[in-house]
This record gives C-alpha cells, sequence and structure tokens, in this order.
C-alpha cells in the first residue's frame, strides 16, 4: 500500500481516497512505483540492480 497524490491515484488500485488531504492509498505493485516519485528512502531500493 502506497499514499499517493489523489491525481496521480489508479481507480482500479485505490483503496481509499482522502479528498480534503489531496491523498489516496493505493495497492500497487513494488514495480508499478516509479523511483523518480518515490521518497528518498524507497527510491534507492526501486533502483535496477547492476
Amino acid at each position: 500500500l502506497v499514499v499517493v497524490p489523489l491525481a496521480q491515484s489508479d481507480e482500479k488500485r485505490q483503496r481509499a481516497a482522502y479528498p480534503g488531504l489531496d491523498l489516496a492509498v493505493d495497492h500497487r505493485r513494488v514495480e508499478d512505483i516509479a523511483p523518480d516519485s518515490a521518497p528518498g528512502w524507497l527510491a534507492d531500493a526501486l533502483k535496477p540492480a547492476d
């Protein structure tokens, strides 16, 4: 589960929406999380191994 901006939420994967906070909770596969939009602590783990 990941928290994403409401505008970037995928309706098919959305588990909860918080319009007042402009956030949503989506159920996403790790490979579907873009490394450039992930927080630093997660972005490094999402980069392909050399």
